[in-house]
């Protein structure tokens, strides 16, 4: 097990200096800019992306970060953890196909973790960079929050996206024909016509959560509901504002019943 002590990155009003961080980390894991990859796509920076972060990291048994603000620590390992975990499977079947399909997979990783591109398109990047043959690419409860999140410059927290706007984020996506009407935050589906096969998969693997094969399954625990035209973009945090005004409300709410959550104000992720 590495350990990674944080507490002399973080200031004396209890926030991480990423460039610190960065160095004490590196140093510690013995890999010259591993870290420096994880704080740039934390902070916001743009750079190679959780791609090469993953890369990296399946070459090695365990990382523990420890520091003296814990909220700061709990986060950031969560985050190192959970993308860490997430590519692990992928990495085993990228290993087995050809560069041109592991260049494919690393392009859309790269795009996932670029702040500069809006969260509809970055879940959706998540989805190409990540599916098996039958087009669907699971996630953990809470992975997708935790990966589309951003960093609190104030407290030095991760703050995960709230999961009424990560459905409205896939939702966005959804409307735009980047992923197939089924997706939800636990397996997003890639539509039938943007793949052919897939890449390091197998055509004839059952989605545990979708029940049947792929293409024409839908999950009743986290199907999304159908969506309107939307007047506005979804760029960084903002929530969707559907066509119709008068209904936003009314699908909030319908929409928060099934999840059982409570949604955060308009216009604002948590």
């Amino acid at each position: 097990m590495t350990v990674v002590d944080l507490s002399a990155a973080v200031n004396p009003h209890g926030a991480m200096d990423p460039a610190e961080a960065a160095r004490i980390a590196s140093h510690a894991i013995g890999v010259t800019g591993l870290v420096d990859l994880l704080i740039a796509d934390a902070y916001g920076v743009p750079g190679p992306g959780i791609h090469e972060l993953a890369r990296v990291l399946r070459h090695a048994s365990g990382i523990e970060v420890r520091g003296t603000n814990p909220a700061a620590v709990s986060t950031f390992s969560r985050w190192l953890e959970a993308i860490f975990e997430t590519r692990q499977g992928l990495g085993r079947a990228v290993s087995r196909i050809r560069p041109w399909s592991r260049h494919y997979l690393d392009v859309w990783h790269e795009r996932a973790g670029d702040p500069r591109f809006p969260l509809w398109f970055r879940v959706a990047a998540l989805a190409y960079g990540g599916h098996d043959a039958t087009g669907h690419a699971r996630f953990k409860p809470g992975e997708l929050g935790l990966i589309l999140g951003t960093l609190d410059a104030s407290t030095g927290e991760w703050r995960s996206l709230h999961k009424a706007n990560v459905q409205r984020v896939i939702a966005r996506a959804v409307e735009f024909g980047l992923l197939a009407p089924e997706s939800g935050s636990l397996c997003l589906v890639v539509p039938q016509h943007a793949i052919h096969g897939g890449v390091g998969g197998n055509g004839n693997v059952v989605c545990p959560l979708h029940g049947r094969k792929g293409r024409t399954s839908k999950s009743s625990s986290d199907s999304l509901p159908p969506v309107g035209k939307s007047s506005s973009d979804l760029p960084g945090s903002r929530s969707v504002t559907y066509s119709q005004a008068s209904d936003l409300r009314k699908r909030d709410r319908s929409l928060d019943s099934v999840l059982g959550i409570s949604a955060p104000s308009p216009g604002r992720a948590s």
